[in-house]
């Protein structure tokens, strides 16, 4: 299953999943401008619960609590989990990299920001 959308994608071959989440954290689909839970939520319910994930990041941040809506529903994935911080990862995105056991990968030039709540 591939579907092809500006700021996040979800491809499964096999037992290995690979999700893009770019832009806004707390954007939607319809509106181009990043990735929401619940649009997230639709996706992960299809991939196999056991599935290996690779998730590529690329966000400035956004929403805490979209964020750690998406932090749970990731929780809760009993496969393993890698992100890879394709740019950077601020804010709000650094809490959906936090999921514990998860591996975080970040290539040379990438940032990864964590601030005190405002």
């Amino acid at each position: 299953m591939t579907i092809k959308n500006k700021f996040w994608n979800v491809k499964t071959d096999g037992n290995k999943s690979h999700i893009d989440l770019f832009g806004y954290v707390g954007g939607s689909k319809d509106w181009n401008d990043g990735f929401n839970e619940e649009d997230l939520l639709k996706e992960l319910r299809a991939i196999p619960n056991d599935n290996a994930l690779d998730i590529s990041i690329n966000s400035f941040g956004g929403s805490v609590y979209t964020a750690l809506s998406i932090y749970t529903l990731l929780k809760a994935h009993k496969g393993a989990i890698t992100f890879r911080v394709d740019g950077a990862a601020m804010s709000a995105a650094t809490i959906i990299t936090s999921v514990p056991n998860a591996k975080v990968i970040m290539p040379k030039g990438s940032m990864m920001m964590i601030h005190k709540v405002s």
